[in-house]
């Protein structure tokens, strides 16, 4: 697990607040993305804008050539489906009832998104 995920959701996840702590992880994300890009968007946008493939801030790119292209596009997508799919119905809807099994496997994506930046 990335420090970074332990720290923001660890003692949520101990104390049962699965939902919440998922929510803390990708929020950590976030605030990683944007220290690393310097950018203040939020969310969707900042992902698309910090790893653009053909301009990325953040370069997740470990090939060269069309296989870099891919990693690039397909981590934007990554990045931003977190966002929108994960964070976003946690930090403005109702309280959403994650399992632990789903949260440890959200927790997980979290640390391997935080891992390849």
């Amino acid at each position: 697990m990335h420090p970074t995920v332990y720290q923001a959701a660890g003692a949520l996840f101990a104390d049962v607040h699965y939902s919440k702590a998922v929510l803390a992880a990708f929020q950590a994300v976030e605030l990683q993305v944007q220290t690393k890009s310097g950018l203040t968007e939020t969310g969707v946008p900042l992902m698309h804008r910090a790893f653009n493939p053909q301009s990325p801030i953040i370069d997740v790119a470990r090939h060269d050539g069309r296989n870099a292209q891919d990693e690039r596009e397909g981590f934007r997508f990554l990045f931003a489906g977190a966002m929108a799919g994960l964070r976003n119905p946690r930090a403005h809807g109702a309280d959403l009832p994650d399992s632990e099994a789903e949260a440890i496997e959200y927790l997980a994506l979290a640390s391997a998104l935080l891992h390849r930046i």
